[in-house]
């Protein structure tokens, strides 16, 4: 023993008291409660200070530094969850907020009206500030390779490039509308839909009606896209999207025919009619995309190559994504005839102010 080692007995003294030091400490660490909040920062605060306390010399026998290292362990975990826990609670206050206008978007109406309303819960999206988006998400990641150290033979540079192509953009573009076709098909589509049903019994004679009105419909198909479009307002989607996927490919087509003053369809046109860059004309650069994001993918695959291939199940027809796709054919078809109306009553109205104007002046001859 040397001069400056303790006495046998006042080592075990200071032994005995480390120990109860280490033992309160551990007490103290019990306590913390599971959950995170100010209450359980206090406790591992405290059981932290009581490790803490424990004599250097002894803190690796006892292994109070893996017992601290665990507390800030947990601390980080239970503040993940946390932070997870509140962007989930975030996301779903969301959720409630526009299922609860949706349905107050299209309650108290006439049939017809809250059918339009249905229709209005939203617009085509912007395509170039979807473009911008994408060019500033693209950026914003090429910071965050560089500052990482990514190289340039490093895989999937390319999409971090200085020019992104378009088709690039087109398609990551897409992949949002698609990710927001979802969002509004369950957050507001699906309740305003349940509120509609709960309030009125739309016929099929109506929706028939309504899609003979529409220009886009050619007038051999009117009953075809009418029943399918109110099997969906049924909420049988599995029967709608079986009838209105094709048809609606078909509806492209021939539109695009009449546009092009061709006397039938020729092969220039494209295989999936969507895709054709006519349709950017035809339906807006919005809606077009609206469309390619939630019914194809890259080369055509997706809820179209699906349905058409006959592999579309229960899951994929049912879903916030085929939900959505059902309520744009019904929103092109419904707006398509309503401006059709105008535009022919406008043109009677013209009709009639002509045939006034041309009686009054052959009344001064």
């Amino acid at each position: 023993m040397t001069d400056q080692d303790p006495p046998p007995a006042e080592e075990e003294k200071a032994a005995q008291q480390v120990a109860l030091l280490a033992l309160a400490a551990q007490t103290v660490a019990l306590q913390v409660p599971p959950e995170h909040s100010q209450t359980q920062q206090y406790w591992m605060t405290r059981a932290m200070e009581a490790y803490r306390r424990v004599p250097d010399r002894y803190q690796q026998i006892l292994g109070i530094g893996l017992a601290i290292e665990a507390l800030h362990l947990q601390q980080e975990q239970d503040l993940e969850t946390t932070l997870a826990d509140e962007t989930l609670s975030r996301s779903l206050l969301k959720l409630t907020c526009m299922a609860r206008d949706a349905v107050d978007h299209v309650k108290d109406r006439e049939p017809v009206d809250a059918l339009g309303a249905l229709c209005g819960l939203d617009g085509p999206p912007n395509a170039s500030v979807l473009r911008e988006h994408v060019r500033t998400q693209l950026q914003v990641a090429k910071s965050l390779q560089a500052g990482a150290g990514k190289g340039e033979g490093d895989e999937d540079n390319d999409l971090f490039a200085e020019s992104v192509s378009d088709a690039r953009l087109a398609m990551m573009s897409r992949e949002l509308c698609r990710d927001y076709a979802g969002l509004l098909g369950a957050g507001a589509i699906a309740p305003a839909l349940e509120q509609l049903q709960q309030e009125h019994d739309i016929s099929a004679d109506t929706l028939i009606a309504l899609a003979a009105a529409s220009p886009m419909v050619p007038a051999d198909r009117a009953r075809m896209v009418g029943q399918a479009l109110h099997a969906g307002l049924r909420g049988e989607l599995v029967q709608a999207l079986y009838i209105l996927v094709p048809q609606f490919d078909h509806m492209i087509r021939e539109a695009l025919r009449t546009a092009s003053g061709e006397m039938r369809q020729t092969s220039s046109m494209a295989s999936v009619p969507i895709e054709d860059p006519r349709v950017n004309k035809l339906l807006g650069e919005g809606l077009t995309l609206a469309f390619q994001g939630v019914l194809c993918d890259g080369g055509g695959a997706g809820l179209r190559h699906v349905v058409l291939e006959g592999r579309a199940d229960e899951e994929i027809c049912e879903s916030p994504q085929a939900l959505y796709a059902w309520w744009l054919i019904l929103q092109l078809v419904l707006e398509t005839g309503a401006i059709a109306r105008v535009n022919q009553s406008d043109a009677v109205t013209a009709v009639s102010v002509n045939a006034a104007a041309a009686g009054g002046d052959g009344g001064h001859d």
